[in-house]
C-alpha cells in the first residue's frame, strides 16, 4: 500500500511588509499569507506521521514560498488541468487500496477552490473573471483513483464539497456549511483553526513551539475539532462520508 497526499493553496493576498515566511499589513495584519503557510506545514506534518513518503507529498501552490524549506515532493501549479494530469498519472501506479489524503487551504468561493486570483473589478484594462475549481472539477480528478480518500476543505464555502463524499470509501471534512465564510485564527500564530485542531488530535501535528496532542482516531478528532470551533463562536464544520483507508 502506498499512501499519497494532495495539498491546495490557490491564491493568497500579496503582503505589504513581510518577515522571513509570514506577512503583515501594518495596522491591519493581513494572515492570509502566513495561516496559508502554518496550514501547508501541519498537513507535511500530517502526512509524514500517516507514513507519506516526502516523493507522495503533492503541492498545488501559488507560490512556491508558502512551503517549508527543503520541502521534497512535487510542486504543481493550482491548476484542473495540473491536477487531472497528476491524478491520471497517479491512477497508473495506483493499486485499489491506495488511499490519498487532500487538504485544500485559504480561499474559496461559492463556485468552488480558487485557481487564480480574484479580479479588481477597477483595474484597467479589464481582466476575465477568476477561474475555480469546482466540486465537479476536482470530483473528475479524484474518481480516476479508486482507493480509500479524505478530502479536508478549510475555505470559505467548503461545504460545496459535501456531495463528494456520496462515492464509496470518501470522507469529506469541511469547516463549514456551503453558504458560511470561514476565518483564520488572529492571534501571535495565524492559522486556520480547522485544520489546526483536527490534525492536531488526529495526527499530532501542531503549530511551532506548541505541545503535542494525544492522538485519537479520525471520528474522535473531527468530534473534538467541531466542539472546539461551535465553543469558540467558530463555524460549524460538516462532514459527509466514511472512509476506512486512515
Amino acid at each position: 500500500m502506498r499512501v499519497r497526499a494532495i495539498l491546495w493553496c490557490g491564491y493568497v493576498k500579496p503582503a505589504r511588509v513581510q518577515f522571513g515566511r509570514h506577512a503583515s499589513h501594518g495596522e491591519h495584519p493581513d494572515y492570509d499569507f502566513a495561516a496559508s503557510v502554518h496550514d501547508l506545514e501541519l498537513a507535511i506534518v500530517a502526512a509524514h506521521t500517516l507514513g507519506i513518503a516526502a516523493r507522495d507529498v503533492h503541492a498545488f501552490v501559488c507560490r512556491d514560498d508558502l512551503l517549508p524549506p527543503g520541502f521534497g515532493g512535487g510542486i504543481h501549479p493550482p491548476t484542473r488541468d495540473a491536477l487531472s494530469q497528476l491524478t491520471t498519472s497517479l491512477a497508473r501506479a495506483s493499486r485499489p487500496e491506495d488511499p490519498l489524503l487532500f487538504l485544500a487551504s485559504n480561499h474559496g468561493e461559492r463556485e468552488g477552490l480558487f485557481v487564480t486570483a480574484p479580479v479588481d473589478e477597477f483595474a484597467e484594462p479589464a481582466s476575465e473573471g477568476p477561474s475555480y475549481l469546482t466540486p465537479e472539477d476536482l470530483a473528475g480528478c479524484l474518481d480516476a483513483l479508486s482507493g480509500p480518500q479524505l478530502l479536508v476543505i478549510a475555505t470559505c464555502f467548503a461545504g460545496i464539497f459535501l456531495p463528494l463524499g456520496e462515492r464509496p470509501n470518501r470522507a469529506v471534512l469541511t469547516a463549514c456549511s456551503a453558504e458560511e465564510r470561514y476565518y483564520v485564527e488572529d492571534e501571535e500564530t495565524p492559522h486556520s483553526p480547522f485544520p489546526h485542531m483536527l490534525l492536531g488530535k488526529w495526527r499530532g501535528a501542531v503549530l511551532p513551539g506548541r505541545p503535542p496532542l494525544p492522538c485519537q482516531p479520525l471520528a474522535d478528532a473531527f468530534a473534538g475539532a467541531e466542539v472546539e470551533l461551535v465553543g469558540k463562536g467558530r463555524t460549524r464544520p460538516h462532514a459527509r462520508g466514511s472512509v476506512a483507508g486512515f
